[in-house]
């Protein structure tokens, strides 16, 4: 069977919207054929976000696991989704399910399913026979007795965790934005200094584009206030709290692939960690990244956009972190997974020391943005034009000079002496998506415009 985009299952995870996509019982379905198939005797554990839908999707879910799978079931309530990452270890438990739809806008919701040993499961590895014993139209057999739910509260241990990673914040100036997110429930505890919180009553009032802090709108209110109090930063979460941005002292975006070049400050440098572990980057992060960890003596490798690909690679490569575009940043210390709430720590910690010795944000991007980029361009595309398209665009560069890196991990990645691109497909939407960098102004905009010509032509 082809995977559809319109289906609710995706690379990554399940998404989609409540009566469109799926019904509430063909949902609490997903649940029990994911606890069948990933659960075992250490049995599984469940949360879910502050979503209008969230509440009645967990309560089917619930139903249909104890009817068909006898496991021991644990609900860890309405959590982030970085929590219930630390309750599956924490508990020690064989899978865990976590109903959210992220970042996307308040009609979506969905599951994103951790496996043994905290695999992170996508469609490759799972998903995919989930799908089809759907539309096959299977059903799990009805137990005779159903096991009882057992609740567990991770929520003091998980900010206990936290605190291991507090750094000195004194003379630091931050405002924090929860976009009215499940991070709002946590926020004040890890983050009690904070000059001003925005939306961090934990109720769902999403926007209508949905909680995501890559949206312009979304960072206005925030940026306002950094700005009004004279702060040195402002921190912006996403709905279920695993992606993090920042906005610098002018209210700028700081460029979420820096973040990962400041992070390198403080793993290499605050903590002295060992720098033959390496970094592990997406195929869409800036050369200025890039070349400042290598600059530090610390070896970079790159790895396919996506949760399920960046974790599972990152505790391959034995990594000590990496991050994506999107604001995702995965920890060694933290199973390779992400949290927006770890990140922030680590960050404000280096920011802390920066503005000791006498430099803002804004003047560290400044000096650390050294390439022109393009941002992400969005190009709509038929899914079945996507391959063609990509390797033409490919060839086309490829044909005018040798690359000194290549990286096929998704879609491509193409370095050349003095500019770079990488083009690939949206796993969720008919997009092509692409970056174009250049040490020149004048070079990108001439790469750009060729590589237009064969998308758009």
């Amino acid at each position: 069977m082809a995977h559809s985009t319109s289906s609710p299952f995706h690379a990554y995870d399940i998404r989609g919207r409540l009566g469109q996509e799926f019904t509430c019982e063909t949902f609490g379905e997903y649940a029990a054929f994911i606890a069948k198939l990933f659960g075992g005797e250490r049995g599984l554990c469940i949360g879910r976000d502050v979503r209008a839908t969230s509440e009645e999707l967990y309560a089917s879910c619930i139903e249909q696991i104890r009817r068909a799978v006898d496991i021991p079931i644990y609900n860890i309530g309405v959590c982030t989704t970085p929590q219930l990452y630390f309750s599956h270890w924490h508990l020690g438990v064989d899978a865990s399910i976590m109903i959210t739809a992220s970042h996307n806008p308040p009609e979506y919701n969905g599951l994103k399913v951790t496996g043994r040993g905290g695999d992170p499961i996508g469609y490759a590895n799972g998903l995919k026979e989930v799908e089809e014993r759907i539309l096959r139209g299977e059903k799990l057999p009805v137990l005779r007795t159903a096991r009882e739910v057992i609740d567990k509260d991770t929520r003091e241990a998980y900010l206990a965790f936290l605190r291991n990673f507090q750094g000195e914040r004194a003379g630091l100036r931050f405002a924090v934005d929860a976009m009215h997110g499940v991070v709002g429930k946590l926020v004040r505890d890890i983050l009690p200094d904070a000059v001003d919180y925005l939306n961090c009553e934990a109720d769902g009032r999403f926007l209508p584009e949905g909680p995501n802090p890559t949206i312009a709108a979304s960072r206005e209110a925030l940026e306002r206030v950094v700005k009004e109090q004279k702060c040195d930063v402002g921190v912006i979460f996403d709905g279920d709290g695993d992606r993090v941005m920042f906005v610098d002292e002018t209210g700028e975006l700081v460029p979420p692939d820096l973040i990962i070049a400041l992070l390198g400050d403080y793993f290499y440098g605050l903590r002295g960690r060992d720098k033959l572990q390496p970094v592990l980057v997406d195929i869409r992060t800036s050369k200025s990244t890039t070349e400042y960890l290598q600059r530090m003596g610390v070896p970079v490798e790159v790895g396919r956009v996506g949760r399920v690909f960046m974790s599972r690679k990152l505790r391959a490569i034995r990594g000590s972190f990496g991050g994506e575009l999107a604001g995702h940043y995965y920890f060694g210390d933290f199973n390779d997974f992400d949290s927006g709430l770890l990140t922030a720590l680590l960050v404000l910690g280096s920011l802390q020391r920066m503005k000791r010795e006498g430099y803002s944000l804004h003047d560290w991007v400044v000096k650390t943005a050294v390439y022109h980029n393009s941002g992400e361009l969005n190009f709509k595309v038929a899914d079945d034009r996507k391959p063609a398209l990509i390797e033409a665009v490919r060839a086309h560069f490829v044909a005018q000079a040798t690359p000194t890196f290549e990286s096929a991990e998704d879609g491509y990645r193409v370095e050349f002496p003095d500019w770079w691109f990488s083009i690939r497909s949206s796993n969720t939407e008919p997009l092509l998506r692409l970056i174009v960098e250049a040490r020149d102004e004048q070079v990108l905009q001439e790469k750009l415009q060729e590589a237009r010509g064969i998308i758009e032509g």
